[in-house]
């Protein structure tokens, strides 16, 4: 016989059963340092896909397709650095390396993708830029 059951699913996001609470957030120092990993890491990224597709030698005509191409592969690139681990694990390489981990924390799950694409392509590419970058820390 076949019964209704119900499926609780509220865990698949939660991270563990760790009270998060507890722990300190990352100094100054750690988020510094996790960041130029980080920023080394998409510039890498960057510039390997910016030699590939457009190389040293272009012409003036050229010029506005490149400045184009560059910002795509700049959003591309962005995305797959820090907004694809965020949302997988809660850490980029930078953050991983510096044992720091992004939570929501009101129950501690991980952030949801538009959290993510609020906090670093909003608030970070387009708020930070004003503001002498200080959102990345």
């Amino acid at each position: 016989m076949i019964t209704d059951a119900k499926i609780d699913l509220s865990h698949i996001n939660k991270i563990g059963e760790h009270d998060y609470s507890e722990y300190p957030k990352a100094s100054f120092g750690a988020r510094f340092a996790a960041v130029t990993i980080d920023g080394i890491v998409h510039q890498i990224f960057l510039g390997g896909l910016v030699a590939v597709f457009i190389g040293k030698n272009i012409s003036q005509e050229l010029a506005i397709k490149a400045v184009v191409t560059v910002v795509i592969m700049y959003l591309v690139t962005y995305f797959l650095v820090y907004c694809l681990p965020l949302y997988s694990s809660g850490q980029t390489l930078g953050k991983k390396l510096m044992k720091i981990k992004v939570i929501r924390s009101q129950d501690e799950s991980y952030l949801t993708f538009w959290q993510i694409f609020k906090r670093e392509f909003i608030g970070k590419i387009f708020v930070s830029s004003f503001i002498f970058g200080i959102g990345y820390l």
